[in-house]
């Protein structure tokens, strides 16, 4: 098949779905534009080197001010799937992305869109709570798009209910990103971050530096442990090179206000390194504001180390409570309190953490999910 993606060239997701198909079909990219900042031409060669994938440049977003230029941005992307014979045009991410699916009778291909957690959870549902003009027509060239694509596939079971309640579909496809089992076996030792300045134990908080994943909670949970917890373990964060330069900053400002706590925060770690980090972590603690199906969760876990999470809406069948601990309330207290528990061993946790990686193995296997749905593409290409 050929097969034309809009997506973040710089989101190890996206590429994670996009590698798979691009080892044995013809792969296309279109970015937004904001995602192909400081891309030069070998920045570009080396990504098709590395993933098999042809960038074709970016596309405009979705204008509601100036629709005409949706138009223009709509017949360039056609022009795309005639000149590269595509089968199917895959948006992974839906807001602001998913609107380009309100022009499939144009573009003469199906239309596949793939939710990830934020986007239909938190960002599109707000439009559909607002009174404000905007708002309206944002709700209205949503319901079309969503109607207009020809499969829609969801990270998890919330999206899939949130889909459906607010655009009536109920055949939604659960595709989760899932876990490579295969490199997480092979030994990681090698990649442990060098500069990793400390011998003591640690718990890991691996998720980027965004608003979206609360940092500001877990170091205020950290500030309520114990002193001997404190001072006995490091709590390690990552990203601090990431592109949210004020939200690094006013957590790197939270953090300084404890300097007895061994605080340490990494770069952006290649994935080899984040397993590793995984492995040899005694807790790994996460708290985002929503969730879909944590890639980063079930990684851990299928690294054998136990994981805390928020009291959100996840799927049952993968995060429960014989597979990961949840702390019971959105207070600091409540996480401290959660993470005292976990650092003392017990049976008890053992079970947890074979549960949770049996768990990963059969439900969250990356191999699997991406075969389930190219099946699915392959079905719809022949329709």
């Amino acid at each position: 098949m050929n097969i034309l993606y809009l997506a973040d060239p710089n989101s190890i997701h996206d590429i994670k779905w996009m590698a798979y198909f691009s080892k044995s079909h013809q792969c296309f990219l279109i970015a937004r534009k904001a995602h192909l900042v400081n891309w030069d031409e070998e920045k570009l060669h080396e990504f098709h080197n590395n993933y098999n994938i042809n960038i074709l440049g970016h596309v405009d977003d979705f204008s509601i001010k100036k629709f005409y230029s949706n138009i223009k941005e709509a017949k360039r992307i056609k022009k795309l799937i005639d000149k590269h014979s595509i089968n199917v045009f895959h948006i992974l991410y839906t807001e602001p992305n998913g609107l380009w699916a309100y022009y499939r009778k144009n573009f003469n291909a199906p239309v596949v869109l793939t939710t990830r957690g934020s986007d239909i959870l938190l960002t599109i549902q707000r439009f559909f709570k607002r009174k404000d003009p905007l708002a309206f027509l944002l709700r209205y060239f949503y319901k079309k798009s969503f109607k207009q694509a020809d499969i829609i596939t969801s990270t998890s079971t919330s999206q899939k209910q949130k889909i459906k309640s607010i655009f009536g579909r109920d055949d939604i496809q659960i595709i989760r990103t899932g876990v490579d089992i295969s490199k997480i076996n092979i030994s990681t030792e090698n990649d442990f971050p060098i500069e990793f300045p400390s011998d003591k134990p640690y718990l890991f908080f691996p998720r980027n530096m965004k608003c979206l994943y609360n940092h500001e909670f877990s170091v205020d949970a950290i500030f309520l442990l114990p002193e001997k917890i404190k001072h006995q373990y490091s709590f390690v964060f990552i990203d601090k090179d990431g592109a949210d330069k004020n939200y690094i900053e006013h957590i790197k400002k939270k953090m300084d206000a404890d300097k007895k706590i061994d605080f340490i925060f990494l770069n952006r770690q290649p994935q080899l390194s984040v397993f590793e980090l995984y492995k040899r972590a005694s807790l790994v603690v996460m708290n985002s504001i929503s969730d879909g199906s944590p890639v980063s969760a079930m990684e851990a876990m299928a690294c054998k180390t136990p994981v805390i999470l928020p009291p959100l809406n996840y799927d049952t069948d993968i995060f429960n409570d014989e597979t990961v601990t949840f702390f019971g309330e959105w207070k600091p207290e409540s996480l401290a309190l959660c993470i005292e528990k976990l650092l003392q061993p017990s049976e008890a946790l053992n079970n947890k953490i074979n549960n949770a990686y049996e768990v990963v193995r059969k439900h969250g296997n990356y191999e699997n999910e991406m075969m389930r749905l190219e099946n699915i593409i392959r079905s719809l290409c022949k329709e």
